[in-house]
């Protein structure tokens, strides 16, 4: 049966016409936009197609949902959505977010129309970069690599749902397929931080280096390394024992900043330990020996507190490395530096501070990221809350079955 190519169109059924080159044509009104008419165009190799795709698109209006172009793809859109939302973040987010976009999403994804993106094709994509490459398998220079670990790629899924979510809200889509897939299962990492005993020794072999007060103050306190490495003279108070969070110190693009605090809840008051204070003030007489001899050639702009022999900020995997070189040097066992952040949560509850304490100490948004964190510590405090309940009835005499 051969279609009729002009037929009169139906009521509420949009404009529709064929080309001459038998193409098919459709288009919806969506009202006005910046002072101007909009309207969604279809296009189909039937009038049966152009008028399903034009039902849809009535649908979605009816629900508020805003069509968007067919042939806007991923790539263009992730794009987009990267200018959009670097006024809105850290730079060092921001520069992730780039990062993912441009080796992983627009590599694995771009190409496809985002009004036809399906959760399988995300899923796909994101098993695809679980894979082991075959042997002698060849790599082409500037494609995504085949072998990341299952925590980059839920890192990847994680900012696809962020920018479809935008996608979702604007009604240009009408669900966020990525937030259909599941991630991969990332194996737990374990926390295993200083002892009391190992903590004592690592304090006392860093004795007099030129950290000893940045790796005192970690222990203690408890703060991100982006924190200390952010703090200045106007943020202590050593006379008060008092410690002021305010900022975290970044390098994007080989240039430093001191940007916001992770959250709200990271702009915090400490009091510093009797230890931290004459940590702090043997680190301050040290550095203005170091100051003077490095006279003109000295660039103290911020006022930092932990700085190079030169006042410049100072890198956080060179702070790294040089943690990880002591730790070995005394035959402690391996740590990352952010280990001395859970290290001083381990120790401050194994002292029995309470856990809100605790929370409102390390800057946590909620209790509950600090008790699921340190829940191997918790355990041991069950045990304890068990052995003090025999101990108030054995003092009442009761002694247990």
């Amino acid at each position: 049966m051969v279609e009729q190519r002009h037929s009169r169109r139906v009521s509420g059924e949009g404009s529709i016409y064929s080309r001459a080159d038998g193409k098919w044509v459709g288009t919806v009104e969506l009202g006005w936009k910046e002072g101007k008419r909009a309207r969604k165009v279809v296009y189909g190799s039937t009038k049966r197609e152009v008028l399903s795709k034009l039902k849809t698109a009535r649908q979605q209006l009816e629900q508020g949902i805003q069509p968007t172009h067919d042939r806007l793809t991923v790539a263009t859109f992730l794009n987009d959505w990267l200018k959009a939302v670097e006024m809105t973040v850290r730079p060092s987010t921001f520069e992730r977010y780039r990062q993912v976009v441009n080796v992983h999403l627009v590599p694995g994804l771009g190409k496809h129309r985002l009004s036809q993106l399906s959760p399988q094709q995300v899923e796909t994509f994101l098993a695809g970069r679980l894979k082991t490459p075959k042997p002698r398998q060849l790599i082409v220079p500037g494609s995504p690599p085949k072998i990341l670990t299952p925590r980059t790629v839920k890192e990847i899924r994680t900012i696809l749902v962020v920018a479809l979510n935008k996608a979702l809200r604007q009604g240009i889509v009408g669900r966020n397929v990525a937030a259909l897939v599941a991630g991969p299962r990332v194996p737990h990492h374990e926390i295993k931080p200083l002892t009391a005993e190992q903590s004592f020794t690592f304090l006392g072999a860093v004795r007099g280096h030129r950290m000893e007060a940045l790796y005192t103050v970690a222990l203690t306190t408890g703060l991100r390394q982006g924190e200390l490495l952010a703090l200045t003279w106007d943020d202590l108070d050593l006379e008060g024992g008092l410690l002021h969070v305010r900022r975290a110190l970044q390098q994007v693009k080989r240039e430093y900043r001191l940007v916001e605090t992770k959250t709200a809840h990271s702009r915090r008051s400490l009091a510093l330990t009797t230890m931290a204070i004459q940590a702090l003030r043997d680190h301050r007489l040290r550095q203005i020996e170091e100051r003077l001899a490095a006279g003109s050639a000295w660039d103290g702009q911020w006022n930092l507190v932990f700085t190079s022999t030169k006042g410049l900020p100072l890198h956080g995997s060179t702070v790294t490395v040089e943690f990880q070189r002591l730790l070995e040097q005394n035959g402690l066992p391996r740590q990352r530096f952010h280990d001395l952040r859970h290290g001083c949560a381990s120790l401050l509850l194994a002292q029995g501070v309470e856990l809100k304490v605790i929370q409102e100490l390390l800057g946590h948004s909620a209790i509950s990221v600090t008790a699921n964190t340190y829940s191997h510590v918790m355990g041991d405090l069950k045990k304890d809350a068990a052995q003090r309940m025999d101990a108030v009835f054995v003092g009442l005499g009761r002694k247990p079955a």
